[in-house]
């Protein structure tokens, strides 16, 4: 990208230096423009520099928002891993299970083990899991094991069946 705005100011203005050209390359990228240096006064000039500010300010978000990415992945990566680990150390005990089995059925479910998980993770707040299973009986009901049937729902009939 450097090098690709390097020419393209070289070759607007003969008159720019290759420092020059380098420079005002980062501070375009950099979305800095101290107005020191300026692009060639041509309109043909403009337009082409009106073109690299937009292309390089994607990019910049491009790679701000990759970063993010990596950044979040890593911090999920860190904190999954030191659940594990935390798991790993303390061997569930009677009191823990009990814990788990939120709906005092005597069984823990995936879904009782996964939100303990996320909100053990601090993934996700005990309030953002009440407010869940309230949606889930709202809409399904409170009906134990119960699971809907799809295609009467997509048809407009609600159907339920043991699952």
């Amino acid at each position: 990208l450097i090098a690709v705005g390097m020419l393209m100011f070289k070759f607007l203005s003969s008159e720019t230096s290759w420092v020059d050209s380098f420079y005002l390359t980062c501070i375009s990228i950099a979305t800095v423009g101290y107005g020191d240096v300026t692009p060639p006064e041509t309109q043909h000039g403009r337009m082409i520099t009106a073109s690299w500010l937009c292309l390089t300010t994607v990019v910049n978000v491009k790679v701000i928002a990759d970063l993010l990415k990596v950044v979040v992945a890593w911090d999920r990566q860190r904190q999954t891993t030191r659940m594990l680990k935390s798991t790993e150390n303390s061997a569930l005990d009677n009191y823990d299970l009990a814990a788990l089995d939120t709906d005092g059925d005597g069984v823990v479910t995936k879904s009782e083990f996964l939100a303990r998980m996320l909100m053990r993770m601090n993934l996700v707040a005990p309030e953002d899991i009440q407010e869940i299973n309230d949606l889930y009986a709202e809409l399904f009901g409170v009906l134990p094991k119960a699971a809907y049937r799809l295609c009467p729902i997509l048809e407009g009939q609600s159907s339920l069946s043991a699952g």
